[in-house]
């Protein structure tokens, strides 16, 4: 089955675009000061451009539901919901942790996934993920944590681990000073989710027929006290 799905994440400081036009894959990204407002359409514009794709032509436009920044996450869902009306195409949720997992099993042929992003204030988004062939298990459902039950949480865990996300280094750092463990981990350079692997959820979700309707077109804060 041939797709025309368009994706777009900007939930991180990474702002990034992708259309799928049946086998072929186009992209951009910038990294960003959290302005994305003044890349998104662009960007978005420029793939329209080299896919040679009209928006209405979309068989479904992708959109970054978050966690992440609050500014990011909300743009996000703006700028789905715009699109969405005014070609009739409709819509895929799609997470910004769940992404960065699809980028580790695609590069790192990962197993065993922790995504993570940092909310500040000593605090994480985060989820686990569990993949066996093709088919996929969440353990953890995503979550704001903090690092006091993060680590606990942690303690349970055995085996290796990749992380993914901008807050490893962090996490890393703090875990090597309790000795009561028996996980591992594997570090990877997968720091942002990409609208480049959102596609693949894309069409998983496209496939099962999970699209969202207009009004439920919305961010996923997790909490209120976000990023920026």
């Amino acid at each position: 089955m041939c797709f025309r799905i368009l994706s777009f994440d900007t939930s991180t400081e990474l702002c990034s675009v992708a259309i799928l036009n049946k086998t072929k894959v186009y992209y951009r990204s910038v990294i960003t000061n959290y302005d994305h407002n003044q890349f998104i359409l662009p960007l978005i514009n420029y793939v329209l451009k080299k896919s040679n794709l009209k928006l209405t032509e979309l068989d479904a436009i992708a959109f970054s539901q978050g966690p992440g920044s609050f500014t990011g996450v909300r743009i996000s869902a703006a700028v789905a919901q715009g699109l969405s009306i005014g070609s009739n195409v409709p819509v895929i949720g799609i997470s910004a942790l769940e992404t960065m997992a699809e980028s580790a099993k695609r590069i790192l042929k990962a197993k065993k996934i922790l995504a993570m992003i940092d909310a500040k204030m000593n605090q994480f988004y985060l989820s686990q993920y569990r993949y066996s062939n093709k088919l996929h298990s969440f353990n953890k459902k995503e979550q704001l944590i903090t690092i006091h039950d993060l680590l606990n949480w942690l303690k349970t865990l055995t085996g290796t681990w990749v992380i993914v996300g901008n807050s490893w280094q962090k996490l890393i750092e703090i875990f090597k000073k309790n000795k009561k463990n028996n996980i591992t981990f594997q570090q990877s350079d997968i720091k942002f989710p990409d609208a480049f692997d959102s596609l693949t959820i894309a069409k998983r979700k496209f496939k099962l027929g999970q699209f969202i309707t207009l009004e439920k077109i919305l961010p996923v804060y997790l909490n209120n006290n976000l990023l920026k």
